[in-house]
């Protein structure tokens, strides 16, 4: 299941048998730890009666929780078979599967020249209460096109009392989307619909291709994904959060909020005139001046990158409200012509967000502070490596229209007015950023690679607070006598996450790439600390992966520091 990691895991998983010694203050209950774990082994194992496939042949933990093209090319046997779903003919077309890793979405036939589609890449699940709020509060965008949770109680044919939109009714969906056992898709309480959906060893003698989960496997499912990435900051609410999906983003419940929480770390200071992030009293300061360089460039008229991405998340928000996530026409499904011309197959076009504009191919805006941790970007996997990803966001359909006078000079912000760039603007509210070009005489000719710096290294600084916050909960787990094994290798994926972030920086001098070692390093203390169950070893884990967040940025009120696993 874990390639890389299977080795040490099966050391640890050994040893995680532990005698418990009363704590007070633990950061989880044994019961919550419970909840995580048994949704870590649903994720991971549970085939749900259906073709094989597991939430984890897609969702692949050690790799972001998705998959790429260079993951599957790995691949053989088994492993290669599910991922193809090799078993069902018709559910996936091998050709994008094995050299797009795009997978089938749709309910027709993936395997002819013509596939009916559409075709998407599994997206990560890190942080998902921070991301998938609606603009509007009505709905969890998850799913490329805000559409992915079913909702309404039936889809894909079945009844299904859990379908209400939730990230907690996300499961079903992709069960019956993607690990049916034909095109049909029936249920097995479709097929038999005298059996307790909650009895999963209930027999059904009529033929059917998958059950649902039970409410428990949901409950579980809901509570692990949750659990998974990052939090907002300390004492900041997550809008929305709430597993019934209510709005919680009213005038009413912002104005209920201390002026300390009404978003994440921001990234500069508080100004309300201007269309920027939340207030300053949890701003980060950034120690690299390259990386500040990067910060400004974000934040920058130029570049506006703070419209759809508030603090390098997914929310679009001004004035520190968090007003949720978008869909916008990207124009990255036009890459599909160039994708059919590689591939041979005739990739259909993708209808995006079906609430969108008619014409348009809106998708979900994505996170920043998670996308440096992956290598293939879009919907369609079109896009290769962060900084090309970074470059996009410079090129049409984002980028305002020259003055033809004036040239860069005459850009236009949409929004703020900001004086000596009163110019020519696009005609929609997408079009917020200049061209690369004008980027560059702005910036320098390194203003693309020293931004996707920038949002690498708030990318490991947000990382490192994972890793604090995992190995503070290891040693509480250690303390309740339950398993410790999701928390530690969470953390050691955190701790890699930083090290691949740093590394693969394209910005001259590359910042902090000392830690890049300083990871790896920690990523074998924690191992050592974990099979040794040696809260001092996990301490030290603790205190150095602070000192390498420390190293990256500070904030000007984090609240009082507690000391891990004394």
């Amino acid at each position: 299941m874990f390639r890389r990691h299977s080795r040490w895991l099966t050391a640890l998983f050994i040893s995680s048998g532990l005698v418990g010694v009363s704590a007070s203050a633990q950061s989880i209950t044994a019961e919550e730890a419970a909840l995580i774990d048994e949704g870590f082994r649903v994720f991971t194992e549970e085939t749900f009666e259906g073709n094989g496939r597991t939430c984890g042949t897609c969702h692949v933990p050690e790799t972001q929780y998705t998959i790429g093209p260079d993951d599957i090319r790995t691949m053989s046997g088994e492993a290669l078979d599910l991922v193809l779903a090799s078993n069902v003919p018709g559910l996936e077309n091998p050709t994008l599967v094995e050299e797009l890793a795009i997978f089938n979405t749709g309910p027709g036939v993936a395997t002819e020249e013509f596939p009916e589609g559409p075709f998407r890449s599994p997206q990560q699940i890190g942080g998902l209460p921070s991301t998938t709020l609606d603009f509007f509060g009505v709905r969890q965008m998850l799913g490329w096109d805000g559409t992915g949770s079913p909702s309404g109680g039936f889809h894909h044919g079945n009844v299904d009392g859990n379908a209400d939109g939730t990230i907690r009714a996300f499961a079903n969906g992709a069960i019956a989307q993607h690990a049916t056992r034909s095109l049909d898709r029936i249920a097995k309480t479709t097929a038999c619909p005298e059996l307790d959906v909650n009895d999963a060893d209930a027999v059904c003698n009529e033929p059917y291709d998958f059950r649902f989960a039970t409410d428990a496997e949901l409950n579980a499912l809901d509570a692990f994904q949750r659990w998974l990435g990052r939090r907002p900051a300390e004492g900041t609410p997550a809008c929305g959060s709430s597993s019934a999906g209510s709005a919680l983003c009213t005038d009413e419940y912002i104005a209920a909020l201390d002026s300390g929480s009404k978003g994440e770390y921001t990234l500069v200071a508080f100004d309300p005139t201007v269309l920027q992030s939340g207030p300053a009293d949890h701003e980060l300061i950034f120690n690299d001046p390259m990386v500040s360089l990067g910060r400004d460039i974000y934040q920058s008229d130029e570049a506006s990158c703070f419209l759809c991405h508030q603090n390098g998340g997914a929310h679009f928000g001004n004035n520190g409200r968090p007003h949720g996530n978008l869909t916008r026409d990207q124009g990255l499904d036009e890459f599909r012509f160039d994708l059919s011309e590689e591939t041979g197959i005739n990739i259909p076009a993708d209808p995006g967000d079906p609430f969108g504009p008619p014409g348009q191919q809106r998708m979900n805006v994505q996170s920043l502070i998670e996308a440096p941790r992956r290598e293939h970007f879009a919907h369609n996997n079109s896009i290769i490596g962060f900084e090309a990803m970074v470059a996009e966001g410079f090129h049409k359909p984002f980028v305002r229209d020259l003055d033809p006078e004036l040239g860069c000079a005459g850009t236009g912000v949409i929004g703020t007015g900001s004086p000596g760039r009163e110019g020519l603007v696009g005609t929609s509210n997408q079009n917020h950023a200049d061209t690369e070009e004008c980027l560059e005489e702005a910036w320098g000719d390194n203003a693309v690679n020293n931004l996707a710096g920038f949002l690498r290294a708030l990318s490991a600084w947000y990382a490192l607070r994972d890793v604090e916050r995992l190995v503070s909960e290891t040693c509480d787990r250690m303390d309740l006598g339950v398993s410790t094994d999701v928390s530690v290798l969470e953390a050691d994926f955190a701790l890699e996450n930083v090290a691949n972030v740093i590394r693969d920086s394209r910005a001259v001098p590359k910042p902090h790439a000392f830690m890049t070692g300083q990871a790896t390093q920690l990523q074998q203390k924690l191992r050592q600390g974990a099979g040794r169950q040696d809260k001092a070893l996990l301490k030290s884990v603790f205190d150095e992966a602070q000192s390498l967040r420390d190293q990256i940025a500070t904030t000007t009120q984090e609240g009082p520091r507690t000391s891990a696993c004394d």
